[in-house]
């Protein structure tokens, strides 16, 4: 069974708006870095912050690889039997990898 990957359809927003929040935030930091406007404790919460932010990034990466399959359904909009393939989250792989 697969899932679309595609914004809303996925519950609570999904990765993508996790990844568009990670980056927002990213973004904000890199610029006030670059003003060089910042104080130690900034400094060292922006760094540990952009350390974080790359291994979120790669674990979702490596997540939605693991998770993102294709299927093919029968399209009948044109009343005769169409091949579609439709690529989302295989939800039973992701149970599968949760559950251990």
């Amino acid at each position: 069974m697969l899932l679309k990957l595609h914004g809303s359809s996925v519950k609570g927003g999904g990765w993508q708006q996790v990844w568009e929040q990670v980056s927002k935030e990213a973004w904000q930091q890199e610029e006030i870095r670059r003003r060089g406007q910042m104080t130690r404790e900034q400094l060292k919460e922006y760094q540990s912050k952009r350390v974080e932010i790359r291994e979120l990034r790669y674990k979702l990466d490596r997540l939605c690889e693991e998770l993102t399959d294709n299927d093919v359904i029968m399209d009948y909009r044109s009343s005769f039997p169409v091949p579609k393939s439709v690529v989302g989250l295989n939800q039973e792989r992701y149970w599968r990898l949760h559950d251990t």
